[in-house]
């Protein structure tokens, strides 16, 4: 949205205002900050009213932020939050012992952001049942189908079957199968999933990508995530909460943990994501929430994040979330900033 520099000072100035104090932001405390007269920022406060960037509670004449004004301020106008050594050496401090299996850093890290931040965090890892394939199974159905059963070393069996626009011989498939198994038999799911999410370029051929696709399929209904919320009970000390039933319909939303994992895996990859009015549901419109997710090519691995009200205080809590992810990043995870 294209602002003058007084509107971004003003909305800035409003909205870094409501953060601090959660109470209607007036003209006349604002121009005696920005040095110009009340009429002046009555006028700009209307102008950014009318943009959709602010808005009144009919019980004041004082201006909050509106989703949209949150989010531009999150895109354009907030200052960015520099970590303090001090910070740091905590953050460092309490990781440096916990940097062994992603899932139980993730943990440790979502309890941890609660504590920091005063808000509610909630921390996503994936894992696999079955653990890692101990054989792929491939049986011959017709010159244009074939049926896959993937065994996984504790014995469980999952199968797909896959259509292909191309005719294949019982002996092109059993050929097939012995080259995916020699591969693949014996590794990790998270690695066979990471191995076949990535560019594979011309050189597969046809049948051999079919059972890759295939292979995927099954994998990918197979994982599961494990969720933590940490720090529910942080959001009733802020005011936009003390609405009890309200309270109790955010707290429920929170314990779906569908619904936290479709909105935490749907996610755009290598960002940081900020979320106004989180989770799409009636009774989370006064929150938001911030969260890094953790990517092995296109596959969500883990995430990250923070859920407090829509004025919750976005830099420092952006940095320290952001900072945590770097520490945690688990191996094949690429970062893009």
């Amino acid at each position: 949205m294209d602002l003058s520099e007084r509107k971004k000072q003003i909305l800035k100035s409003v909205i870094d205002a409501y953060i601090r104090t959660g109470d209607p932001v007036g003209s006349k405390a604002l121009s005696e900050q920005l040095g110009c007269s009340s009429a002046t920022v009555r006028s700009e406060m209307s102008e950014l009213e009318s943009l959709g960037l602010l808005t009144h509670p009919h019980t004041s004449a004082g201006r909050v932020p509106s989703d949209e004004g949150y989010r531009e301020y999150v895109a354009n106008l907030m200052a960015r939050y520099r970590l303090s050594v001090d910070e740091i050496a905590i953050l460092d401090s309490l990781l440096d012992d916990k940097l062994s299996e992603f899932q139980e850093t993730l943990e440790e890290a979502c309890r941890l952001l609660s504590h920091l931040t005063n808000y509610a965090a909630v921390s996503l890892a994936a894992t696999e049942q079955g653990g890692s394939l101990k054989k792929i199974d491939c049986i011959y159905v017709s010159e244009n189908s074939f049926l896959i059963a993937v065994i996984f070393q504790d014995s469980t069996t999952r199968t797909h079957q896959e259509q292909v626009d191309f005719s294949i011989s019982e002996a092109e498939l059993s050929l097939a199968s012995e080259l995916c198994n020699r591969q693949f038999g014996g590794r990790a799911c998270r690695e066979v999933l990471a191995h076949l999410s990535s560019p594979k370029g011309g050189n597969v051929p046809p049948l051999v990508g079919a059972i890759y696709h295939a292979l995927f399929r099954v994998l990918s209904a197979q994982k599961k995530y494990r969720v933590d919320v940490s720090g529910l009970s942080n959001l009733l000390q802020y005011p936009e909460f003390s609405d009890l039933e309200r309270t109790r319909e955010v707290l429920k939303v929170l314990e779906e943990k569908e619904r936290l994992v479709r909105h935490l895996t749907g996610l755009h990859q290598g960002e940081t994501s900020i979320s106004i009015g989180a989770l799409g549901a009636e009774s989370m419109c006064d929150t938001s929430m911030i969260v890094r997710t953790f990517r092995i090519g296109d596959d969500v691995v883990g995430a990250l994040g923070i859920i407090g009200p829509k004025r919750m205080e976005y830099s420092g809590t952006l940095a320290r979330l952001e900072y945590l992810a770097r520490r945690i990043l688990p191996e094949g995870v690429r970062e893009e900033e």
